[in-house]
């Protein structure tokens, strides 16, 4: 097996699309679940609001205030072939956020989501609390945002932005 080396940087505008099908796949890799009642369809359904010419323009704009923005953090990680495979997003503000970290079904177990979540939290800095949220019986990602610090905070269970996906909030506190 050849080792696989990953290029991290900023997207362009032109990877939108490639960023969008990257993460519309890890959302069908992780989210359904019928016994939380999180359908297939479902997901299909909001992969592919989120893939419509309407979606990708958002996504356009999210990469261009990521260039502009200094409080916006958003990396792609690109596989030996130039094929991306992975994403990090976060923002600095009144809350710090770690508001997105997806990777290819094909990349688990390779250290890519470690690489992406070093910078993050390296461009966070320690002395900040950072937050972010995690869907409740995704188990993998919470032993893995516990491996670098972050603790579930009690009592925040709630659902995605609407959706019938139940979250739940978890909390990195800064040295301070």
């Amino acid at each position: 097996m050849t080792h696989q080396t990953y290029t991290i940087v900023r997207p362009a505008i032109e990877d939108a699309e490639d960023l969008d099908a990257m993460h519309g796949e890890s959302w069908l890799d992780t989210y359904p679940n019928d016994e939380h009642g999180v359908s297939r369809a479902f997901i299909q359904e909001t992969v592919n609001s989120r893939g419509s010419e309407k979606g990708i323009e958002m996504r356009r704009g999210y990469i261009k205030e990521s260039h502009s923005n200094p409080d916006h953090y958003l990396r792609i990680a690109k596989n030996n072939a130039g094929k991306v495979v992975g994403f990090i997003a976060g923002h600095k503000g009144e809350e710090n956020e770690l508001s997105g970290l997806y990777i290819a079904k094909s990349e688990y177990g390779t250290g890519l989501a470690q690489q992406l979540c070093g910078g993050i939290l390296e461009w966070f800095g320690r002395e900040v609390d950072v937050y972010l949220t995690v869907v409740t019986y995704n188990s993998r990602a919470q032993k893995f945002y516990q491996k670098n610090g972050f603790e579930i905070i009690p009592g925040t269970e709630h659902f995605h932005k609407g959706t019938v996906i139940p979250v739940v909030d978890m909390i990195r506190k800064g040295e301070k």
